[in-house]
């Protein structure tokens, strides 16, 4: 990759981050196992798995996938969820199937590990 590429998916990167730290104060501030926030936050850590999973498989050996997946396709529904246009859910299911099921399988991976210590 190229430096300007190196910089866009930097910044790409940046703003999930900043995302899902915004997921997780919400998350901390629910109240109870059926709270609401909990299926939000769940929806929004797979959608943003999802992206960091684009940048893991693609950037680098096919930057040209990534940047028409990332432009085209997940950036328009990441920020109309960000700005509570639709929900995390909704911006999921805009995603191919492939990236949803293996995004919502490594949050519950992620989860399970994290009660096991």
């Amino acid at each position: 990759m190229n430096t300007a590429d190196d910089a866009a998916t930097q910044a790409f990167l940046d703003a999930i981050d900043e995302t899902g730290d915004r997921l997780q104060e919400v998350l901390d501030e629910a109240t109870g196992d059926d709270s609401p926030a909990i299926q939000f936050y769940l929806q929004g850590a797979a959608f943003l798995e999802a992206g960091y999973l684009m940048v893991e498989q693609l950037a680098v050996e096919h930057p040209g996938v990534f940047t028409a997946m990332k432009d085209q396709l997940y950036m328009p529904l990441y920020e109309r969820a960000a700005k509570g246009q639709i929900g995390w859910g909704e911006a999921l299911n805009g995603l191919p199937s492939f990236l949803r099921e293996y995004a919502a399988a490594k949050v519950n991976e992620d989860l399970l590990g994290e009660d096991e210590d």
